[in-house]
Formats: C-alpha cells, structure tokens, sequence
C-alpha cells in the first residue's frame, strides 16, 4: 500500500516532529510512504526554485498522489497548497485523511463533503490509533469506478440535487442505491446466505 503524506512547509518551525511522527507511523503499519517533498525541503528551498523546477515538482506531486492508494495530510496549519492537493486527490478519487492538532481545526477542510474525506484531531498519543482506523476506513472507502450515459435531464437534475443538498452528484446517486438495496428484501436474503 502506498500513502502520500503532505503539509504545509511553514508549519515545519512548529509541527516537524509531527509530520516525522506520522510518516513514521505510517511506514510502521506497513505503507511505503511519498513524503520527501514535504519531509525534505523547507520554506528556504521553496523559495529559491526556479519556475522550471516549480512546474517539475508540480508534475511529481501529481503522479505521487495518481499512484497513491491514500493521502495523508496534516492540515494544522493552513495552507493553499495543501487544500489544493486534498482537492486533486478527491478528483482523483483517493481517500484523503487529515489530520489536525487537538483543539486547531483548520477553516479550510470544513467545507469539505466528500464521502471519501475524514478530518481527525490527534496528538502524539493517540496517533498511532486514529491512524490505523483512518487508512482502514480509507480502504474501505475505495470504490469501484462505474460509467454510464445519462440524458441531458438527468445530468440537469444531478446538477441542481447536487447544490441543493451540496454534496456530490456521485454520492446522491450512491444514497439511492443503498436505499433500495435496503428495501429488496430478494437482495437482502441472498447477501444473508452468501
């Protein structure tokens, strides 16, 4: 399993124990961990890079999280970047867990409602346990991607459920499936006897 770890640079003066704690952490609950971009640079570096190097890191930083089967961020401290990258990996499809200091929600993961998202609060002690029940939820959270057509009505009613109720068309679509799957009583006694 591979995991891709991500933070804010300038937190690092405050919260590098942390993210060495939670790389650490995740490589022993057995996950090959992408975190040198964060756990090897520091605002000095950033700031030096050429465009050249910045569009390079760009296209690493894709591909990181592209082949990652979790993402990992420790949002303490607020960060565009960040959020940029929990963004990409919800597009991408990949659970993304982040983590917070006790009593330090970040504004910015609030107004997340992906069913593939988990903010969770954590210190040094209980790490190692939110950790574990988080990538195990992460796991079970990797769905099986499914395309079909829709009409163009269909897709106007998808639209407009899905700012009305502001969640993911995929996830209303997945909420009426699991209610009728709870009603077909067939179904239920066959998932009963299997």
């Amino acid at each position: 399993m591979k995991a891709y770890f991500t933070a804010s640079i300038s937190g690092k003066d405050r919260y590098s124990k942390n993210y060495d704690l939670i790389v650490n952490t995740l490589k022993d609950l057995g996950y090959q961990v992408f975190s040198e971009h964060i756990t090897n640079k520091d605002k000095k570096v950033v700031s030096s890079q050429t465009d050249k190097e910045r569009v390079s890191y760009y296209r690493k930083m894709i591909e990181m999280i592209s082949k990652s089967d979790v993402c990992i961020a420790e949002t303490s401290t607020s960060s565009l970047s960040v959020g940029h990258e929990i963004t990409l990996a919800l597009e991408k499809n990949k659970p993304v867990v982040a983590l917070y200091d006790k009593g330090n929600t970040p504004n910015l993961i609030r107004a997340i409602t992906s069913d593939k998202f988990q903010a969770l609060a954590y210190d040094s002690d209980s790490l190692r346990d939110t950790l574990k029940r988080a990538v195990a939820k992460a796991r079970g959270a990797s769905d099986i991607r499914f395309n079909f057509f829709i009409s163009p009505q269909i897709n106007d009613y998808l639209d407009w459920i899905s700012k009305e109720k502001r969640i993911p068309r995929a996830v209303y679509l997945r909420e009426l499936l699991e209610k009728e799957m709870v009603k077909k009583k067939e179904y239920q006694e066959g998932k009963s006897e299997s």
